[in-house]
């Protein structure tokens, strides 16, 4: 069982803003008067360089592969995972902008169905899922008309920008960003929101927080800044020992 450790985690951050240096030229180009590793990158900013997010050994090639922005299957079964007490097999439907092929998260399970919101015709593997009581993950605006057009039963795990957190209580949430996908989950046996600490590092700087994809070569995700919201910092959690978001400063 790997155990979280302060000190090795940043490393593993430090050791993907060093490579992205060395590889990528989204990074070596920012470089330029910014520093010894250049500032954060707000996560707007990528939406327009995907080519350039690439080491430059496997650069992206949109004739050959799809974009490089669908997500990472495994991350969303993680969040999921934290954000509730439900079982490891619970199907998944989750509320996508485009379709994808995957039918399940990992090797083993869960099973997954995509449902895209615009398109009602694509419905029939989500509708699929409806009688094993799948966990629907979707953005709050989304529930009611995908619930209601999807005849779901199951539970709901709300997906949130950082920036939309202010105020929760209460239902099963998961924190998403368009480029960095799913990182941290709001945990129904502590109450704090829960960094996926094994794929992404996070720290708490200037309204933002600053995270780095830490498994992830193509697209490279180093310190990318989403605004904060109400998080403060990152600390431990005191039950579980690993990196939650905070809304109090530090003390």
């Amino acid at each position: 069982m790997l155990v979280f450790s302060g000190p090795r985690w940043a490393e593993a951050a430090d050791a993907v803003a060093d490579r992205a240096l060395r590889e990528v030229p989204f990074y070596r180009e920012r470089l330029v008067g910014a520093g010894a590793r250049g500032g954060p990158v707000p996560s707007a900013e990528l939406a327009d360089r995907l080519w350039a997010l690439c080491p430059l050994a496997s650069p992206f090639t949109p004739a050959r592969e799809p974009t490089l922005w669908t997500g990472v299957p495994g991350d969303l079964a993680a969040a999921v995972r934290l954000a509730g007490r439900w079982g490891r097999a619970t199907p998944v439907v989750e509320a996508r902008p485009a379709w994808v092929p995957w039918t399940r998260l990992t090797p083993a399970g869960p099973a997954y169905a995509p449902v895209v919101v615009s398109t009602p015709d694509l419905d029939g593997p989500a509708r699929a899922r409806t009688p094993a009581r799948p966990v629907l993950v979707a953005p709050p605006a989304a529930v009611a008309e995908l619930t209601a057009r999807l005849d779901h039963v199951g539970p709901v795990v709300l997906r949130l920008a950082a920036a939309e957190v202010s105020g929760h209580r209460g239902r099963a949430a998961v924190l998403f960003d368009p480029h960095l996908g799913y990182f941290a989950g709001r945990s129904p046996v502590c109450g704090h929101w829960h960094v996926l600490w094994r794929c992404f590092h996070v720290t708490a700087t200037g309204g933002a927080l600053v995270v780095t994809a830490l498994r992830r070569r193509r697209p490279t995700l180093s310190r990318i800044a989403v605004p904060a919201g109400d998080f403060a910092r990152v600390d431990l959690c005191r039950r579980h020992r690993t990196p939650v978001l905070l809304s109090d400063p530090a003390p």
